[in-house]
C-alpha cells in the first residue's frame, strides 16, 4: 500500500503544480471554466481503472453536468476563452492526470477496508510532502539555510485556510472509500452554486442568469443519474 499510494501522490503533485502555469497562461475564468471538463476524464478513468460500468443515460447526464458547470461560469466578469496554445495543452494534461489520480486514490483506499483511512491519509501525504519538499529544494535551496523563510508572511487567515483544505482533504478521502469519485465530483459540481450563494448572501455578488440556468441543468442530471 505504500508504494501504491505513490501514484496518486505523484499524480497530484503534478496536477497541481501544473494549475500554476495553466493560470499564468490562460487567466483565472478560463481555467475555471475549462476545469468543468474534469467531470468527464474521471468518469472515463472510473470505467478503465475501476472497471465499472456506466449506462448510456448516467454518460449522457455526466455530460450535461459539465456543460451545466461551464455555462454557470459564462456569466462572470471578463469570461473569453482566450490564451495560448501551451495554455490550452497543459490544462488538457491537468485534466487528465487529475481524473486519473482521484480514480486511483480511491482504488488504493478500497483496496483495503480493513485498513483505516487516517493512516492511508499519512502515507498519502508522507509522499506529497516528500516531493514537496524535493522541489523546494531544487527550486530554493536557500529556504533550507533560513527556515523562516518557509513561513513568512503567513497570517491567522492562512492557517485557516489550510486546516480548511486539510479538512476538505479528509472528507474527500472518506467519499472516495466508502462511496465513489461519481459522488464527489457531483457533489463538488453542486458546491460551486453553494459557493454562489454564499457569495451573494456575505459579498453581494449578483447571481447571474447563466449561474441560475447552470445550476438548473446541474440538479436535475444529477437526478437523473441517480434514479436512473
Amino acid at each position: 500500500m505504500i508504494l501504491a499510494s505513490l501514484v496518486p501522490a505523484a499524480a497530484y503533485f503534478v496536477s497541481n503544480n501544473v494549475n500554476f502555469f495553466v493560470v499564468q497562461y490562460l487567466g483565472p475564468s478560463t481555467f475555471q471554466l475549462l476545469s468543468s471538463l474534469k467531470i468527464v476524464s474521471t468518469a472515463v478513468f472510473f470505467r478503465v481503472v475501476m472497471g465499472v460500468q456506466l449506462s448510456g443515460t448516467k454518460w449522457k447526464m455526466l455530460v450535461l453536468i459539465t456543460l451545466g458547470c461551464a455555462v454557470s461560469q459564462l456569466g462572470s466578469s471578463n469570461m473569453s476563452l482566450s490564451g495560448s496554445s501551451n495554455g490550452y495543452a497543459l490544462k488538457f494534461l491537468n485534466v487528465v492526470i487529475t481524473g486519473f489520480a482521484s480514480v486511483y486514490n480511491e482504488k488504493v483506499l478500497k483496496s483495503s477496508q480493513t485498513v483505516s483511512v487516517h493512516y492511508q491519509n499519512l502515507i498519502l501525504y508522507l509522499w506529497g510532502v516528500l516531493f514537496a519538499l524535493c522541489s523546494l529544494f531544487s527550486s530554493s535551496p536557500y529556504v533550507f539555510r533560513n527556515p523562516k523563510e518557509t513561513v513568512k508572511g503567513y497570517t491567522v487567515m492562512t492557517c485557516c485556510i489550510i486546516v480548511n483544505y486539510a479538512l476538505v482533504g479528509l472528507a474527500t478521502s472518506f467519499v472516495l472509500k466508502y462511496l465513489d469519485n461519481i459522488a464527489k465530483t457531483l457533489a463538488a459540481a453542486v458546491s460551486i452554486f453553494f459557493v454562489a450563494i454564499f457569495s451573494y448572501i456575505f459579498f453581494l455578488e449578483p447571481l447571474t442568469v447563466n449561474l441560475i440556468l447552470g445550476m438548473g441543468i446541474v440538479v436535475v442530471s444529477c437526478e437523473v443519474y441517480y434514479k436512473e
